[in-house]
């Protein structure tokens, strides 16, 4: 089966393995998870989710969250894969399920140690209830932001004509719904970012741009 229409075609069937594991994931999470991931899907229509879900004592490392971290971190690796195979197709190797693999692996190491900086920083201000409910309403809107790309890359891996319209359109999206989900927990949190102005601009220095910037100059 031949996947993209770039000058490196991926022709492995793993592709489709893939979205079986990420459904089957979203399934169980349906299955075991039903009301809370319903919120999800509309967390940019309404704050219920943040509201109801933001008590919890394991605020971040729980079941539901373990779920859909993998379910995110595969769409954020098959949309990497897709900008090389699209603009550095020279980079792409003949095993594309091997970079993708490796995508995976940084992404999941970038992600730990964001979160762990950020624990750190939550230490060293004492703010650590607040810290941990930043990282909850920003993990919350990023995996509703995967959620909602998801049916593009599906049209992107399977649909051989417009297939890079598609993916450029993808980017559009995602992008617009990043800048959407800064601005939204922005103006939700106002009140602890102004009494904490330098916490979290030394938080958004080295959790936010500087690991875009790396991801960019590594895939660029």
């Amino acid at each position: 089966m031949i996947f993209l229409t770039s000058n490196r075609l991926i022709d492995n069937d793993w592709i489709t393995i893939v979205f079986i594991i990420v459904f089957l994931l979203l399934g169980i999470a349906k299955l075991l998870y039903k009301e809370r991931l319903s919120k999800l899907v509309f967390l940019f229509f309404s704050k219920d989710y943040l509201l109801k879900y933001r008590k919890e004592n394991q605020l971040i490392i729980n079941g539901f969250n373990a779920l859909l971290f993998i379910v995110q971190i595969i769409i954020l690796s098959l949309i990497m894969l897709a900008y090389i195979a699209f603009y550095k197709s020279e980079a792409l190797t003949d095993n594309s399920l091997k970079t993708f693999l490796k995508i995976g692996l940084g992404l999941i190491v970038f992600f730990f140690f964001r979160y762990l900086i950020g624990k750190l920083l939550g230490i060293l201000f004492d703010i650590k209830q607040q810290q941990e409910s930043l990282t909850f309403a920003k993990m919350s809107y990023f995996q509703n932001i995967s959620l909602f790309v998801l049916p593009f890359l599906l049209f992107i891996f399977y649909i051989k004509k417009y297939d890079l319209l598609l993916f450029q359109l993808t980017l559009v999206v995602f992008t617009i719904l990043l800048t959407v989900r800064y601005l939204v927990i922005f103006k939700n949190n106002k009140k602890i970012i102004f009494s904490h102005l330098f916490y979290f601009i030394l938080y958004l220095c080295a959790l936010e741009i500087i690991p875009f910037l790396l991801i960019y100059k590594t895939i660029a």
